[in-house]
């Protein structure tokens, strides 16, 4: 079972949020949500994570900001980026926050067959939803 953080703005509605918990248990996993980017440090830094979905624009801090944290405390943990800007802009969000790695899609989804590779070594895998 992995433990999963999805950090979005959009699961503040309480419908929301619920949704994707009940998916994400479905197939095995623990879903943790976050409504902005300073709760996904806080809670990074109090729970074991071991994968991040991680919204680029959020109130209170950002996405891109979240990442520079994340590298300036040396933690390692794999994160899917997601948004619905052009896949360019994200990529250089993500680069310009010190990662380098751009791969997938942004699919809840596909959180499973993500959580089974956990083990490849992948700092940011980045997407951007159509």
């Amino acid at each position: 079972m992995a433990v999963i953080l999805y950090a979005d703005d959009l699961l503040s509605e309480d419908r929301t949020r619920n949704g994707y918990e009940r998916m994400v248990e479905r197939v095995g996993h623990k879903l943790i949500t976050a409504a902005n980017g300073q709760e996904a440090l806080e809670i990074l830094c109090e729970e074991t994570i071991d994968l991040v979905y991680l919204d680029v624009s959020m109130p209170v801090m950002g996405g891109p900001a979240v990442l520079r944290e994340l590298k300036s405390r040396g933690l390692q943990i794999p994160v899917v980026m997601c948004s619905a800007e052009p896949e360019h802009e994200v990529r250089r969000y993500v680069q310009d926050s010190g990662y380098e790695y751009v791969i997938g899609i942004c699919d809840l989804l596909e959180a499973d067959n993500i959580a089974k590779h956990l083990s490849e070594p992948a700092p940011t895998i980045l997407s951007s939803d159509d």
